[in-house]
């Protein structure tokens, strides 16, 4: 067998398997898995989190039994959630099933009340009591308070609240930055979210304000109550979640048209924080893995050992 022969034909047993390892990847059904994306995660209080799917229907409570207030959430690349406890300093961790694995963090101090993911998979805690800490480690520099943040695309810019009328930012490479926003009009700046056109989303009390990219007030969502606390946007980026912790509801708004699609009512009246699984934040996030992610690689994988196959042909014949 001459050498291209010999290439031509382990490429081919190659090929084969490919093909066959991404037809049993598709045929097979994935484990399942509790939490999915677009699940909405309901800090309610007395270290407890009520699950929703997206359609509003209540899939289970997840107990941290931490007690106190839960606040702040978020979930990494691998679908495991984590839930601030604010009363007590720690952090709690959730497998995809809601399986309890325990405290990811502790010993922060009081008032933990924010955590994100950046893309690497590195997690932040944002605490009332000063600063931004790397989960399970140290403080990134910054003293100041921070009841809320999030992550620019950048990686190195976080942007945060302090229950004030501003949203700060600070920068690990160039420390303390301008303002992103001033006189906020609900004069209690909480939760907020970075969108993809570098506009900012941010719950504040009396409604959800929309700013541009400069901090310019672009429009407000009005979802008729007052504490507007928490806030997170849907996977497709289109719709955001906020929560009122006067009435208890969750509110499921639509961005382009500002008009409330869904409502939850969690019952409770210590409703401090909302996370969704999946969720598309710019500066890296987590969500739910897809399963048949690795099927289509394997297909396209596939797809490259047959071109290369056709090749090898291509080169037997012009040799023959």
């Amino acid at each position: 067998m001459t050498q291209v022969h010999k290439r031509a034909s382990e490429m081919k047993i190659s090929t084969l398997y490919l093909a066959a390892a991404a037809v049993a990847l598709l045929s097979t059904p994935a484990a399942a898995a509790l939490f999915d994306s677009g699940d909405v995660f309901a800090s309610t209080g007395d270290g407890r989190v009520q699950v929703y799917d997206d359609n509003g229907s209540l899939l289970t409570t997840l107990n941290t039994g931490q007690g106190g207030f839960t606040t702040g959430s978020a979930s990494d690349t691998s679908g495991n959630f984590y839930v601030t406890n604010f009363s007590v300093g720690s952090v709690s961790k959730f497998d995809n099933n809601g399986v309890s694995l325990g405290l990811a963090d502790s010993g922060l101090g009081g008032g933990v009340e924010s955590i994100i993911f950046n893309k690497t998979g590195t997690g932040y805690v944002g605490k009332t009591s000063g600063g931004i800490s790397v989960l399970g480690g140290a403080n990134i520099g910054l003293t100041a308070r921070v009841d809320w943040f999030d992550l620019a695309a950048n990686q190195t810019t976080f942007y945060y609240t302090q229950e004030g009328s501003t949203v700060e930012r600070y920068d690990t490479v160039s420390g303390n930055l301008t303002s992103f926003a001033t006189g906020l009009t609900g004069g209690n700046a909480f939760a907020l979210r970075i969108l993809a056109d570098g506009s900012v989303l941010v719950a504040d009390n009396a409604d959800v304000a929309h700013l541009d990219a400069l901090g310019n007030l672009i429009s407000t969502y009005n979802v008729g109550t007052n504490g507007v606390f928490s806030l997170d946007v849907t996977p497709d980026g289109k719709n955001f979640w906020t929560g009122s912790f006067s009435n208890g509801n969750l509110y499921e708004v639509n961005i382009a048209s500002g008009l409330v699609v869904q409502t939850i009512n969690t019952n409770s009246g210590q409703l401090f924080g909302v996370s969704v699984a999946g969720e598309k934040t710019v500066g890296g996030g987590g969500g739910v893995p897809e399963p048949a992610a690795w099927a289509m690689m394997l297909i396209g994988l596939g797809g490259i050992g047959v071109m290369a196959r056709r090749q090898n042909r291509a080169k037997v014949s012009a040799s023959a």
